[in-house]
């Protein structure tokens, strides 16, 4: 059937022009039907066939494909859409589409005419022609919206693109080492591990584009991480090379056992040419088994590693080196930790070292300005402490300022003469599964007048090391008596913070309710303003002593606690409440304005969820029943 062409948006000649577009192959009129259109109205008309030519029509409308059909019929109905106004709402369109492809319903009558017949005819290729034409705007809008959303994302891209080349190169490189960055302590990666992905991400950018790579290259900061743990010798000195006069991390963690012996002088010897910008330095020997030949030779090739850095370093300068970190995870059967290949800083030359941290063995005296010290030491059995090589390193320290001395096992000592060290003003001593008479005496020969803020840490004390592991009395310490010595033999009244931290030991709750009950010594300290209490083992099984009467305690301005169940604050609420009534009754509770309770890091199933913070606050504040003291719950 010949095909109508209309430009025309009235209903009676869009409804012809759609029955002319629609193919209806099982219903065919027997007579035709002739339409006459208005000459001035472009359109051409034709009658629907008869029966005569029936295969002859029907060849005509299949030669017509599918796709033209439907682009025509949906164009009439879009130039309706676009000329008519009243058509830009769904109700008016949904009105005009009825009428261009109306179906006439009649009375019925019996029979068959070849009227009726032929207005079935139109009706059915009327619906025909807003099917196809569905379609294809359906297909349509598809294919529109899938450009239209890939268009978006190139879009996007462009105006990422021209943003970032329109970005000023100081912040640009801002971003790009924003974007090397692995600040997260907690994703399971060592340091080393970090700082090499850290180092690949930066390689990888600057292999984007030429600006990348100058900008990339051009940080020196990025590149200033060394480590013998990372294998690719390469690697290493592209990081001296584009570090330039930038700081130096210099890590040696492992000691180089994933290098030959070679392989770690050669590292050694590269970064020794930029010694003069090393920032820090860790030098860690740790500790496994040598149970097999494979682990006995890789602790030998650690212990040659040693000696090489050792003589390889031997009388070098390092003038910006700040922090130094020595660690000996041992213990180390038949090694001598006190040979001086394990010292190797006795023989440099270190004007700006400011930080030392020192563990597995006891430092030996040097020329230094360090300001903050940390020693940890695990003593073997039979082993003991020499306090005159502790004591003469102290000597040569002038500069000091802090302290943090961890110390474990401790039993034999010989006592010695006090040294006094004006310049500290925090200490940190810590001493687990040590005896009594061993933390007097370290804390007898230490004295420090000057000092401000004093943590203090007694875990596991006994009474005798050497002692029945399951005699309860060896473990029947009175910990505040022992604390309170720590602080009166040395007369440490300037102090105006105190952090105690007690904890008999887990596997011992029978022995404690056997046990002295616990009173900090804070009352002795006339000037202290912050007081911090914890329990290692929890407070369930501490007993916290009542306050002594008639003796005037300091005016504090806040109390800390660490907490990890519900329960504890229950075991320790009765003595904050007497703590506040007694300053109440001093005149100066207006002094105290904070109480601060923290969750201590436990395991999952004991800690307090954050869902029950609210109501442990709520029963903090009923107990001390001030609301002008602020309550603060967090975490550690």
């Amino acid at each position: 059937m010949p095909i109508f062409c209309a430009s025309d948006s009235q209903p009676s000649n869009i409804r012809d022009v759609l029955a002319s577009l629609g193919c209806v192959k099982d219903c065919l009129p027997n007579t035709p039907v002739v339409q006459t259109y208005p000459e001035t109205k472009n359109l051409r008309s034709t009658s629907p066939p008869n029966p005569t030519c029936q295969s002859s029509h029907f060849s005509d409308e299949w030669c017509t494909p599918l796709e033209d059909r439907a682009f025509m019929a949906l164009r009439i109905i879009l130039d309706g859409v676009e000329t008519a106004s009243e058509l830009r709402t769904k109700e008016g369109l949904t009105r005009w589409l009825e009428e261009i492809a109306v179906v006439p319903f009649e009375p019925a009558t019996l029979g068959d005419s070849y009227g009726d017949r032929n207005i079935i005819w139109r009706a059915k290729r009327s619906c025909d022609a807003l099917e196809i034409a569905a379609n294809l705007a359906q297909r349509l809008s598809s294919t529109i919206s899938e450009q239209a959303t890939r268009m978006k994302c190139q879009v996007e891209a462009l105006s990422l693109q021209y943003g970032i080349s329109s970005l000023p190169d100081d912040i640009l490189s801002d971003i790009l080492v924003h974007a090397t960055a692995r600040e997260d302590e907690h994703d399971g990666m060592s340091l080393t591990e970090r700082e090499e992905r850290r180092l690949h991400t930066a390689i990888e950018l600057s292999h984007v584009c030429s600006r990348f790579r100058s900008l990339l290259l051009d940080r020196a900061r990025i590149w200033g991480f060394l480590s013998s743990d990372i294998s690719n010798i390469e690697m290493t000195r592209h990081c001296i090379k584009y570090a330039k006069s930038a700081p130096l991390k210099v890590h040696m963690e492992n000691l180089g056992s994933s290098l030959s012996k070679d392989g770690f002088q050669h590292f050694i010897t590269a970064c020794l040419e930029s010694a003069e910008n090393w920032n820090h330095l860790t030098m860690r020997l740790p500790y496994f088994k040598t149970t097999t030949e494979e682990e006995t030779a890789r602790f030998e090739c650690m212990l040659d590693n040693v000696s090489s850095f050792s003589r390889l370093s031997d009388e070098n300068a390092f003038c910006s080196l700040v922090s130094l970190e020595i660690r000996f995870d041992g213990p180390f059967g038949g090694v001598n930790l006190q040979d001086k290949k394990f010292h190797p800083y006795l023989r440099w030359s270190l004007p700006s070292l400011t930080r030392f941290s020192l563990l597995g063995t006891i430092p030996f005296p040097f020329k230094n300005n360090i300001k903050h010290l940390r020693i940890s030491y695990a003593y073997e059995r039979g082993q003991s402490l020499d306090l005159r090589q502790l004591l003469a390193f102290f000597a040569s320290c002038s500069s000091l300022a802090s302290i943090d001395i961890h110390l474990r096992n401790g039993a034999l000592i010989a006592p010695c003469e006090t040294k006094s060290i004006s310049s500290v003003k925090t200490i940190a001593f810590g001493f687990t599964n040590c005896t009594v008479n061993f933390v007097n005496n370290v804390c007898n020969a230490l004295y420090f007048p000057e000092a401000k803020i004093m943590i203090l840490g007694l875990r596991i004390m006994k009474l005798d090391l050497d002692g029945p592991f399951l005699d309860p009395r060896n473990y029947l310490v009175d910990y505040g008596a022992v604390a309170s010595d720590i602080l009166l033999q040395h007369c440490y009244t300037g102090l105006n913070h105190l952090y105690l931290d007690v904890g008999p030991g887990k596997t011992k709750r029978r022995v404690m309710q056997r046990m002295p009950a616990y009173l900090p010594p804070f009352f002795k300290l006339p000037t202290l303003e912050i007081l911090t209490l914890s329990a290692t083992m929890g407070w369930k099984g501490l007993l916290l002593s009542e306050l002594p009467s008639g003796v005037r305690i300091p005016a504090l301005r806040s109390l800390c606690l660490f907490i990890s169940e519900g329960e504890e604050w229950r075991h320790i609420s009765g003595w904050v409440g007497a703590l506040i009534t007694r300053l109440k009754e001093q005149g100066d509770l207006g002094k105290f304005g904070l109480l601060r309770v923290i969750i201590r890091e436990v395991e999952m199933r004991f800690k307090i969820p954050k869902s029950q913070w609210g109501q442990l606050k709520q029963d903090i504040c009923e107990c001390i029943s001030e609301p002008r003291i602020r309550v603060e719950i967090m975490d550690m």
